[in-house]
């Protein structure tokens, strides 16, 4: 399984540009693929259009099964796990 260390790539989750910065990284053939986790050990402040924009927007390309099983998501404080959730509940309700 493939860590995706995203305090390497970004420092914060604030915008579609961090998002940018982190996408090549999870399409890339051999963590999409497969299970990965992505680890935001050291990254502060997370909007949903981060999250949407970086990773719950593959909820559509993936189905929210796979999605789940695929992408795993750690370290983040709650008010952030929240953010995340809410990302990802939306892109849900907004699936293709």
């Amino acid at each position: 399984m493939t860590i995706i260390k995203a305090i390497e790539f970004i420092s914060s989750g604030l915008s579609e540009d961090d998002a940018r910065a982190l996408a090549p990284i999870i399409y890339a053939t051999e963590t999409f693929n497969e299970e990965f986790i992505v680890d935001f050990s050291g990254v502060q402040e997370f909007t949903e259009l981060f999250f949407c924009s970086a990773l719950t927007h593959l909820v559509g390309e993936l189905g929210e099964g796979e999605y789940q099983r695929r992408l795993h998501v750690i370290n983040l404080s709650d008010a952030d796990k929240e953010t995340y959730i809410a990302a990802l509940e939306y892109s849900v309700t907004v699936k293709p």
